[in-house]
């Protein structure tokens, strides 16, 4: 699995579009999660960014035929603290269709929070830059 992310302008570079091209062709198992548009590291806007790690899981989950599941509340403590809530089981044919993990469900719900605080954040930069020039223009 193959999830690319890097620059818009590295993103969109013809060089990139090659070296994709060749992973396509020279390595055809390897499966492409491809890049999204949201506001990249370098604080840009634009596509490249990494595609949501609740998508990329759920895609390893299904191809590997895994399930998460809570561990008991039973197991033993290493070093004070408990272990990690959560483990990856081979999944059971008897299994497929099982509902989703939540963990999966709840990082696209924590997406569709944080693309909706970029739009309004957008947007109110939209409007102060709009006021700005307004105010440039009053003025001459």
């Amino acid at each position: 699995m193959l999830a690319p992310a890097m620059n818009t302008q590295m993103y969109t570079h013809p060089i990139t579009a090659h070296h994709l091209q060749l992973i396509k062709t020279h390595l055809p198992y390897i499966e492409m999660v491809n890049p999204i548009e949201k506001i990249l590291a370098c604080g840009d806007v634009g596509m490249g960014g990494m595609a949501e790690w609740g998508d990329v899981v759920g895609r390893v989950v299904r191809k590997l035929h895994l399930r998460i599941k809570p561990e008991s509340d039973d197991e033993d403590e290493v070093d004070g603290a408990a272990d990690d809530d959560t483990h990856v089981e081979d999944e059971d044919e008897d299994d497929e269709g099982e509902e989703e993990d939540e963990g999966i469900r709840a990082g696209g719900e924590e997406h569709e929070d944080e693309k909706r605080d970029n739009e309004v954040r957008e947007r109110e930069e939209e409007e102060e830059e709009r006021q700005v020039l307004s105010r440039l223009a009053t003025k001459t």
